[in-house]
């Protein structure tokens, strides 16, 4: 409740928008403190392979995989990029189905769906453009895994990778959910290597701000404020 959250020496959340719909709805002081990335790679993608990746659990609503397979066949078949190829790489529920709308879309010599990988660098270095199609995301490790491997990511505005991607710069924000604008961004990055080789770069540089030891050092700032805080009110009650 409000009053049991007002109590706690610090409400701390993964996005500065959740931050600020705690001000904003309960009029509770809130922090943001990003997740670390998961693994730092010195291997990555040289931009070469004409390979689109999509790394997630397969939920279909939430991870939208319904607007990934449209956006797929939009590609592939619509506008001919038959020279490219899609990966899917994860478990989950809407496996199946997946699979399913792969063959009633034909788009079986196109789209890959491996499965669960526990290689999963690999298939970041090995590819050239980074997919998240998410309805919704409250942050979204894979986005910055993809980045550090030197992906620019495509996503849509979603709480968490709007806060990660800087559009334009190493990747690209959609406006929720216009698949054409999503297809046009991807085709972009199909065909212009140059274009893909500075966003690589760009997205390497920004994966550096969520390194274990950047985010320890915003968790220590704020512990090392609240017990000075904390101690001068001791002070003052005394």
């Amino acid at each position: 409740s409000k009053q049991v959250l007002k109590r706690l020496d610090a409400l701390v959340t993964l996005t500065r928008q959740d931050a600020a719909e705690y001000v904003k709805w309960m009029d509770i002081p809130a922090k943001y403190i990003y997740n670390p990335i998961s693994f730092q790679s010195e291997r990555k993608a040289d931009m070469s392979a004409k390979t689109l990746l999509f790394v997630s659990r397969l939920e279909i609503k939430q991870k939208g995989l319904d607007y990934l397979l449209d956006i797929a066949e939009e590609l592939f078949q619509k506008r001919g990029h038959s020279d490219w190829k899609l990966v899917i790489v994860g478990g989950g529920s809407g496996y199946e189905t997946v699979k399913q709308w792969i063959k009633e879309k034909h788009l079986e010599e196109h789209v890959d769906i491996v499965g669960e990988q526990k290689n999963v660098i690999d298939y970041y270095v090995n590819s050239s453009v980074f997919l998240s199609t998410s309805r919704w995301e409250g942050f979204g490790v894979v986005v910055t895994e993809a980045m550090e491997c030197g992906l620019p990511v495509v996503s849509f505005k979603t709480d968490g990778p709007s806060e990660i991607i800087t559009d334009q710069k190493d990747g690209y924000l959609i406006e929720n959910y216009d698949l054409k604008q999503y297809a046009d961004a991807i085709e972009t990055l199909m065909t212009d290597v140059e274009l893909r080789k500075k966003m690589s770069q760009n997205a390497q540089e920004r994966a550096r701000d969520f390194y274990t030891e950047r985010i320890a050092e915003e968790w220590e700032k704020l512990i090392e404020n609240e017990v000075h805080c904390n101690a001068g009110s001791a002070a003052k009650e005394k």
